[in-house]
This record gives C-alpha cells, structure tokens and sequence, in this order.
C-alpha cells in the first residue's frame, strides 16, 4: 500500500522535529526511580506473502495484545510482549485468453497467530527510540481461498501452513501524549512459513512480510520500582 510507506516515512522523517518540542509531560523512558512497566497494544497490520505472485500490502488485521518494558539504562531498554497478531494475503488478477476472454480470480489467505516478540529499544530522545528485535509465533488457524474461473479449490488438509513463525522486527516509536504512543513497525519471516510441496499458489517458498501501526497505553508509571 503505497499511502502506508508514506505514512511511515513522514512519521520518521518528523521525528527530528516532534522531539525537539517542549513537553511536560510524564516520560516513562526518563523516570529514572522505576524500571519496569506494563502496557496495552492495539493496532493493525498490513501484509502480504512474498511468493504468493501477489503483490500489495493488502491484507489488514489485528495486532493487539500486552506487553512489559523495562530501563535497561538511560540509552537502552527491552520489552517483551504476547500477542494476538492476523497475517496474509489479499491479491486480485485480471487474465485475458483469446478463447476465454478476460476473467478474474481473488485470492485471499488469512494467518492467526499468538506472537511474542523481544525487543531492544535504543533512546535517541526521551520521547523517541528505535527499535529492533524478533519475534516466535504458533499458528492458531488459517483459511484460504481463491475465486477464479475455472474454479480452483484448495484443500487445508493438503496446502497447510508451519505450525510456527520466525520473524525479524525493526520500528521506530514515539511518545505523542502522557502515557501514549504511537509505533510504526516492519516484520519479516526468517523462515517460509509453508513447505514447497504445500503451496498450491506461486513457490518454492512463501515467507510473511508485513507492516504494522499501532497503538501504545503504559497502564501504571510507578508499577515497579528499580
């Protein structure tokens, strides 16, 4: 989705600006008297399968779930989180045959999965850090389909995906008011999330690429002293 890119690029390339503002507000990065905090996440995100043959960040689902930071040191802190996380695919095609004419097919995936990633955050600002780490998931259910003419049906039982997803995690996350936060994040599986002799659409290997933008509530800045 290319209006997403954009959104993640004028959040990055505002940061400089938006940290530079007074605030009074309450920073949780900077309260040196505690190190551990607890917080909600809410938010979306936007996917594709790389070698699926479509091609789109398409795909919108949930990203939501809870987590815990702590300080690390006043440059450093690291947070693990559970989440409820949807990947997938949503690709439309248009084909022209000369015998046929022209037709469409529609093909959607949708992956549920509980994820926990692990993440280093790196303060350049009270406000602002970046972020990189990884994450593990379990495959909680898939559905999968495609709307063509001549029909196609896949079969779950044959075309199933990995019980589990490895992911790598970069991000950028910024305190916009008190105790909220906004978070652009980029995600990509270290491993194809389905076998080659699995994949009933494109090949050898599929891996889930995805975009998300969420939501951060710390519930409680005086949760845990250090």
């Amino acid at each position: 989705m290319p209006y997403l890119k954009k959104l993640l690029l004028l959040l990055f390339y505002m940061s400089p600006v938006l940290v530079n503002a007074q605030s009074t507000q309450d920073i949780y990065l900077g309260n040196e008297a505690y190190r551990f905090f607890g917080g909600l996440v809410c938010g979306a995100n936007f996917s594709q399968v790389d070698g699926d043959t479509y091609s789109g960040y398409n795909k919108v689902g949930l990203n939501a779930g809870a987590m815990v930071y702590t300080r690390l040191s006043s440059n450093f802190g690291a947070s693990i989180e559970f989440n409820y996380t949807q990947k997938g695919s949503h690709g439309v095609s248009s084909t022209a045959s000369p015998a046929l004419g022209a037709y469409v097919s529609d093909y959607r995936l949708k992956l549920n999965y509980v994820e926990v990633p692990v993440i280093l955050h790196i303060l350049t600002d009270r406000r602002l850090h970046y972020e990189a780490g990884a994450s593990y998931a379990q495959l909680l259910n898939f559905s999968e389909s495609i709307y063509s003419d001549p029909g196609m049906n896949i079969d779950p039982n044959i075309f199933y995906f990995r019980k589990t997803d490895i992911c790598i995690i970069g991000g950028l996350c910024y305190q916009f008011y008190n105790w909220w936060f906004i978070e652009g994040r980029y995600q990509y599986s270290l491993v194809t999330i389905r076998d080659a002799q699995r994949i009933p659409i494109g090949g050898p290997v599929q891996y889930n690429n995805l975009f998300s933008i969420r939501l951060i509530r710390f519930l409680n800045k005086q949760a845990s002293k250090s």
